[in-house]
C-alpha cells in the first residue's frame, strides 16, 4: 500500500497549489499555523462545503448560520471557556521554546489519556520519562502551567470591552436559538449548521491543518 509522510503531503500541497504557510515566502519569522488555501485549496473546500450541506444540512432540514467571529467576553465566561479552554503548556529554560506537556509525553513515552491530570501530575511525569525538548534536547523544563487558547481583544474606543476571537463555532448558534427557533415556528427537533473560520493560539501548531 503506498502511503507518505505529513511532511510529503504538506509539500505537494503547497508545490500543486492546494495550502500552504502562509506570509513564509516574504517573511522567514512568519510563525507556524497561518494557512492559504490556494486555487485548488479553495475548490476542494468549497466541494465539501456543497457535499455537507447536500447530505446533511438538507438532508436533516437544518438552518444555516453564519454568525460574526468576535463574540463578547460574556458570552465565554458564562460557557467557561475563560477558566478552562486551556492546554496545558511547559517551556524549556534552555532554548525557551514552549510545549504542550501531553504532546511531548505522548511523542517520547508513549502515554495517553493524559487529559485528565494535573499539571504538578504531568511535570512529575516529564522528570520520570526523562523528556527532552525537541529543538535543544536539554531535560530542563519549567513546571507546567495552564494556558489559554482564546485570542483576547479590546472593542469599541474606550478599549474597556473585552470580546474574543472565537475558538469554535458552536457558541453562536446556542446563544441564537430562540430567534432561529422564531424563524423555524418552533419546530423541533432543531437543526443548527454553520461552517466558517475558529481562531486558536495553540501552544505548538503541527500537524498541518489538523488540529
Amino acid at each position: 500500500m503506498f502511503t507518505m509522510a505529513l511532511d510529503e503531503v504538506m509539500e505537494m500541497a503547497a508545490r500543486r497549489g492546494f495550502f500552504w504557510q502562509g506570509f513564509r515566502d516574504v517573511y522567514s519569522d512568519a510563525p507556524a499555523g497561518l494557512w492559504v488555501y490556494g486555487p485548488l485549496g479553495v475548490k476542494m473546500k468549497n466541494k465539501v462545503i456543497e457535499l455537507w450541506r447536500e447530505k446533511i444540512v438538507r438532508r436533516e432540514e437544518g438552518v444555516e448560520l453564519d454568525s460574526t467571529c468576535i463574540s463578547p467576553g460574556s458570552v465565554f465566561e458564562a460557557s467557561g471557556h475563560t477558566k478552562h479552554f486551556n492546554d496545558k503548556l511547559v517551556e524549556c529554560l534552555k532554548c525557551h521554546r514552549r510545549h504542550r506537556a501531553d504532546m511531548l509525553l505522548e511523542e517520547q513515552a508513549g502515554l495517553t489519556g493524559l487529559e485528565g491530570l494535573s499539571e504538578g501530575e504531568l511535570y512529575k511525569l516529564i522528570v520520570e520519562k526523562m523528556v527532552k525538548c525537541p529543538y535543544c534536547g536539554s531535560s530542563e523544563f519549567s513546571e507546567v502551567r495552564r494556558f489559554n487558547l482564546m485570542f483576547e481583544m479590546r472593542i469599541g474606543a474606550t478599549g474597556k470591552d473585552i470580546a474574543y476571537l472565537r475558538p469554535e463555532t458552536t457558541q453562536s448558534s446556542v446563544v441564537e436559538i430562540r430567534r432561529l427557533q422564531q424563524i423555524a415556528r418552533n419546530k423541533l427537533p432543531l437543526v443548527i449548521c454553520q461552517v466558517g473560520k475558529a481562531f486558536r493560539n495553540e501552544i505548538s501548531p503541527r500537524h498541518g491543518l489538523i488540529r
